[in-house]
């Protein structure tokens, strides 16, 4: 659930299922990890109790407790799996349109079917409650280290396809992601946020992204080349 671009090249995304974990295992335990999901989506991260997600995911929380320990270690596999989700989404995507424009405005759809989905609420919701407790912090910010080591390689990438020879001007890269990741989120929340007076239509959204696209399009193919 990367917020910003991550600096560090890893060798590409781990597999899911590459733990060991049975099948059936595995199963029941997205049904958990998705209950709790909706659970904050619907509820808020502190309403989400460990009896409102044990009654979504149609267990007992003693099943829960089995696969996860803890509500805690339980909001950590909800953050896990949705950078799992990311590493699988800039995994599988690339980039090939015949003009600048048309690249970055895959690059904005991609970062868009990860950032822009309601569920991506959830995860920042976790993030931000367990990283500012003390008892969770150190192994929200080892995940999110982790999200980085699996993510970086594919997202430089997808950048690169996007912007071509404009890659070599330093900061480029990431200011480009930082923009598109930020309107995506900020439609996101306005949405979420339904009596926002200013919360845009599926209209207006997608024209909001033309707009930056064809804003940051002639600065893309005329930038200079500072990288050594």
């Amino acid at each position: 659930m990367p917020t910003s671009l991550p600096d560090r090249v890893g060798d590409g995304p781990r597999k899911r299922g590459s733990d060991g974990v049975g099948k059936n295992d595995q199963a029941t335990r997205q049904v958990m990890i998705d209950a709790a999901v909706s659970s904050i989506l619907e509820r808020g991260f502190y309403r989400a109790s460990s009896n409102e997600i044990a009654r979504r995911a149609g267990v007992t929380w003693g099943v829960i407790q089995h696969h996860f320990g803890t509500r805690e270690a339980l909001m950590l596999a909800v953050l896990e799996d949705g950078m799992e989700r990311f590493s699988a989404v800039v995994h599988d995507a690339s980039i090939d349109a015949p003009t600048v424009g048309g690249r970055m405005t895959q690059l904005f759809d991609i970062l868009a079917s990860y950032y822009g989905r309601p569920e991506y609420l959830a995860y920042m919701q976790v993030a931000l409650n367990l990283d500012h407790d003390p008892d969770t912090s150190a192994e929200v910010r080892a995940t999110m280290r982790t999200v980085a080591e699996r993510s970086s390689f594919e997202v430089r990438r997808l950048i690169q396809e996007a912007i071509g020879a404009a890659n070599e001007t330093e900061d480029l890269g990431g200011t480009i992601f930082l923009a598109l990741q930020g309107m995506i989120l900020g439609q996101l929340l306005r949405d979420a946020l339904s009596h926002d007076a200013w919360s845009p239509t599926g209209d207006q959204v997608q024209q909001q992204r033309r707009l930056l696209v064809e804003a940051l399009t002639p600065y893309i193919e005329q930038a200079p080349r500072t990288k050594a």
